[in-house]
């Protein structure tokens, strides 16, 4: 069974709501040049200064959340994680993409 589908699952996300909130500007930037990967995704953490521990990390629960791809972070995942930050008190911007 998929962590996700778990009652009460909270994923302990490696990033503040501050780096979150500028992956996902930057993912939205370039979400249109997708290749079925996470490429993109990997660019803009490491750009970050990110660990690829915490990247992996990050990335596995987009993955939960059906983000198996860059585009697909935006489409599935994006919603899923907004609510569990707003869960933990934090209010990100919700720009549409």
């Amino acid at each position: 069974m998929p962590k996700s589908l778990i009652p009460d699952w909270q994923p302990e996300y490696p990033l503040s709501s501050d780096q979150l909130e500028f992956f996902f500007d930057e993912l939205k930037r370039s979400a249109n040049k997708c290749r079925t990967d996470h490429e993109i995704s990997k660019r803009i953490l490491k750009r970050m200064g990110i660990n690829e521990t915490d990247q992996n990390k990050f990335l596995d629960i987009c993955k939960e959340y059906g983000g198996y791809c860059d585009c697909e972070i935006l489409m599935n995942a994006y919603q899923h994680i907004l609510a569990d930050y707003a869960k933990e008190g934090f209010r990100l911007h919700q720009n549409a993409f």
